[in-house]
């Protein structure tokens, strides 16, 4: 019977010299049967070896018999020509896309049915349907010729100010250690001990580029919105956020500032999520419905949500790549925080190394980035509630320029963070 695969697999059996333009196309895994997928595979086998890729050297690579070598014989005599093979192996393909949209659907319905969150359905699903899209669009392969020609309209728009290659912080010594910002697509760790200011830096840098119109995205999966919002007035006013937070009543004074930072912030592009945990594809969910989304935040890596059954290596590893896949699926930078080991307390200086990431080696191997948030004395205090706590940022990796570090005062009761340039 003729079809779309017989139809390429009699193609080649024709005329070998079309293998090349057609595994630009197809892949073993869009012939929908078995024998079709072994042939093809076979086929390009051979002509990597350079060897001939005729019926009797398939047959033998594919270890068949009479009715395999009446199979390819059948391939050879239906198949009306060769010339028409890149329209059979298109045809193929749209066909291989639809049974994958198909199988997507259906496996969506039967989590719901078998109970699965409503969010992660449509997180998973949406995954898979730009897995299945890129590969329509032939997004999968880039030939030289067409990566030049995607570099130089990238070098264009960055020329007339239409994108940029990365994201500033805010911080100016810290962007140009990381060579400009936070890359595209990039994987960020800022990491540190409990206590010591993840939170409030992330935020730092999310109102720097919120303050300058562009969106973010800030998932908080340990504190909620109400802490949150605090922790933004308070370094908006200077107001000590614990004072906002849980004070009954607050002096004539004090609510004006509470207010005018309110009215500051309260345009900013800075979105939160409402759910108390988040799956990467949920993240992924949230941050696809935000129209240009400069950053993501993730506070923090180590809270997210997996499936059941991983050990807690197994949990951190996959949940780091799957950051990092996610990163350059919506083309930004994704800036996760992450917890240290307790051997940072043991040391004479408590220095925070890269070997200190706690639970996996691959959140170093993943990151573009790993910034150590440092404090001296293990927890930031300041003597008269005035004068600010020391930091120190360490930019122990760097896949994308210099390391080194810089210094923070830390403003404890309003939670702002400055540079220190003494």
């Amino acid at each position: 019977m003729l079809n779309a695969e017989n139809a390429v697999l009699g193609s080649v059996l024709i005329d070998s010299n079309c293998l090349g333009d057609l595994r630009g196309i197809v892949t073993p895994d869009d012939f929908p049967t078995e024998r079709g997928r072994d042939i093809f595979r076979a086929m390009c086998h051979l002509a990597d070896k350079e060897k001939p890729v005729d019926p009797l050297v398939i047959l033998e690579a594919i270890g068949g018999g009479r009715e395999s070598e009446l199979f390819l014989l059948d391939l050879m005599q239906i198949t009306p020509t060769a010339a028409n093979a890149k329209e059979y192996a298109e045809l193929l393909a749209q066909k291989a896309m639809g049974r994958n949209l198909h199988n997507a659907l259906s496996d969506g319905i039967d989590e719901l049915a078998s109970g699965g969150k409503p969010r992660a359905v449509c997180g998973n699903l949406q995954g898979q349907l730009e897995s299945i899209a890129s590969r329509e669009s032939g997004k999968g392969l880039i030939s030289s010729l067409d990566a030049m020609v995607e570099f130089a309209n990238y070098r264009d728009a960055l020329s007339e100010g239409k994108t940029r290659a990365a994201v500033k912080t805010g911080y100016t010594a810290l962007d140009n250690m990381l060579g400009g910002g936070l890359v595209r697509e990039g994987l960020y760790i800022l990491a540190a001990r409990p206590s010591v200011g993840k939170t409030t830096t992330a935020l730092n840098i999310c109102e720097s580029i919120a303050e300058a119109g562009k969106a973010v995205l800030f998932v908080s999966l340990e504190m909620s919105t109400r802490q949150l919002s605090a922790k933004r007035i308070a370094m908006e006013s200077g107001l000590s956020s614990q004072y906002i937070l849980n004070k009954k009543a607050l002096g004539d004074e004090e609510q004006k500032k509470m207010f005018r930072a309110i009215s500051a912030i309260g345009d900013r592009p800075l979105s939160f999520n409402r759910w108390p945990g988040a799956t990467v594809e949920d993240i992924g969910f949230l941050a696809r419905q935000i129209k240009g989304l400069e950053l993501v935040v993730v506070d923090y890596l180590g809270l997210i949500s997996t499936r059941e059954g991983r050990s807690l290596y197994e949990k951190i590893t996959y949940i780091s790549g799957a950051l990092k896949r996610l990163a350059r699926s919506l083309g930004v930078p994704i800036l996760s925080l992450a917890q240290l080991n307790r051997e940072t307390t043991g040391r004479k200086d408590n220095e925070p190394k890269l070997s200190d990431l706690r639970d996996s080696g691959a959140i170093e191997q993943d990151a573009d980035g790993v910034m150590l948030l440092h404090c001296p004395t293990g927890v930031p205090k300041s003597e008269n509630g005035i004068t600010p706590a020391e930091l120190r940022l360490i930019l122990a990796k760097n896949r994308h320029g210099a390391t080194g570090d810089i210094g923070l005062s830390f403003y404890l009761a309003s939670g702002r963070i400055k540079e220190h340039y003494g």
